[in-house]
């Protein structure tokens, strides 16, 4: 039920089938550390539909098992529990990156800076909230330029960008995407004394925010994160002024979300203390 072809050979192939999968998977014994490998590793990390890895299972059987063939280095490799956790940090390629965040915060919108992709942004920001809200998630492979200008010598990162919905729309739509190694999670919280109302129909769709609340909004999603993505290991908050906001309010905005942050770091350390 949801099973991979690795699952199937691991359950019902014979020893002769799966050593040749293995060796067809792992030709050498540094594949791993090699460019390229993420397809491998994303086989290997590949949940069946009740959730068991196919590297749980595979290491189960070959402790099992006591064929002969299995002596090689790379078949003890495999049955290493310390493999799993390896694999569980070693970044795939391309990178994932989640936009996420309340709804209207203006995820999108970073999005389109982000690729600087003026047109769009300004497109997006002539549209009604109704009109431009992110439903459920958007999904794009896209270079992201590192510098500071659009120069043709500027270095660009290739990611998967994970453009989500609000609140609901993320946690029906990433369980199986918060699983891959070493994503990146852009927070995104709006800083907005004001409010805003939607320009076509006039409905009030995101109400002016405290210090407090935005300190309590991204608290949120940073335990959020926490619960549904265990091994989240890169976060970036982004607080996203909007216009008409004062300088002032922004400063407190900005202490309050600090605040938040280090109180999460600093019980992460006292876990791994513990």
């Amino acid at each position: 039920q949801g099973f991979t072809v690795l699952h199937q050979v691991i359950r019902t192939g014979s020893d002769k089938m799966l050593g040749a999968a293995i060796n067809s998977l792992l030709p050498t014994d540094d594949v791993l550390l090699k460019p390229g490998a993420s397809d491998l590793i994303e086989i290997l990390l590949a949940q069946d539909g009740d959730g068991r890895v196919a590297l749980d299972e595979l290491s189960q059987r070959l402790q099992r098992s006591d064929s002969a063939s299995e002596t090689a280095p790379t078949f003890e490799v495999l049955k290493s529990p310390s493999l799993a956790p390896f694999l569980k940090r070693v970044p795939l390629f391309p990178p994932r990156m989640h936009l996420c965040g309340p709804g209207g915060a203006g995820k999108t919108l970073l999005r389109h800076r982000l690729l600087r992709d003026d047109e769009k942004a300004q497109a997006l920001q002539r549209k009604s909230y109704y009109a431009g809200r992110t439903r459920g998630v958007e999904i794009m492979r896209c270079s992201i330029p590192s510098g500071v200008t659009s120069q043709p010598q500027d270095d660009t990162l290739t990611v998967h960008l994970f453009d989500h919905g609000g609140q609901q729309e993320f946690q029906v739509t990433c369980s199986y995407m918060l699983t891959q190694p070493l994503s990146i999670f852009v927070v995104v919280i709006p800083v907005d004394t004001k409010g805003r109302r939607d320009t076509e129909t006039g409905e009030v769709y995101r109400k002016a925010t405290t210090p407090a609340e935005s300190a309590v909004e991204l608290q949120f999603w940073l335990s959020l994160l926490e619960t549904i993505a265990h091994d989240v290991h890169q976060v970036a908050v982004v607080a996203n002024v909007f216009d008409g906001t004062p300088t002032e309010d922004v400063d407190d905005h900005v202490t309050k979300l600090r605040v938040v942050m280090r109180r999460q770091e600093g019980g992460r350390d006292e876990e791994g203390c513990g």
